[in-house]
């Protein structure tokens, strides 16, 4: 078990692999741009307008794709931390 002084604690590395489990399970389920633009601003901390001018999307349609997938890692995470409390 990691402490304090080790550069995390064990409830923000086991919220991360849960995290991260969410996201290796959907990312299959979305195109490349969608996905790209999710990183982009979300994972990636980018401006909307810029991470659009990258994939040549508007800036509304990166606020759509961070949507949707966001709403899909929601449903995903839900089910995972469900199970997670049953066992």
């Amino acid at each position: 078990m990691r402490d304090r002084h080790s550069g995390g604690t064990w409830a923000a590395d086991y919220c991360e692999g849960i995290l991260l489990s969410g996201l290796h399970v959907i990312r299959g389920e979305f195109e490349p741009n969608t996905w790209a633009a999710f990183e982009g601003v979300y994972l990636g901390d980018g401006d909307p307008a810029e991470v659009g001018r990258r994939l040549g999307l508007s800036r509304n349609a990166v606020y759509i794709a961070r949507s949707r997938v966001l709403a899909r890692l929601r449903e995903v995470l839900r089910g995972i931390i469900d199970d997670e409390a049953i066992q």
